[in-house]
């Protein structure tokens, strides 16, 4: 179990929501979790899916990349916020 108190908003991580703009420019926000807790649907990803290990690590203003069916997707992070 994971406090959310513990955690800053510097990088992105477990227990974190993750702000982004894709390659269509479309904003999207990311909560990263546990891989017993994701929930696509919800916009919760694992942190064993393709773009949440992308994701996990790196800092507001960086952009990421990772391999999905369709190609090689892009996501410019913008902000990253503690989950409640």
């Amino acid at each position: 179990m994971i406090d959310a108190s513990d955690l800053g908003n510097d990088l992105v991580r477990i227990g974190t929501t993750v702000h982004v703009i894709d390659g269509d420019g479309k904003k999207r926000k990311y909560t990263i979790v546990g891989s017993a807790e994701a929930k696509p649907s919800e916009m919760k990803l694992s942190n064993e899916s393709p773009a949440g290990k992308a994701l996990i690590g790196h800092k507001k203003g960086e952009q990421v990349a990772f391999s999905t069916p369709k190609g090689e997707r892009r996501l410019k992070i913008t902000k990253i916020e503690v989950s409640t």
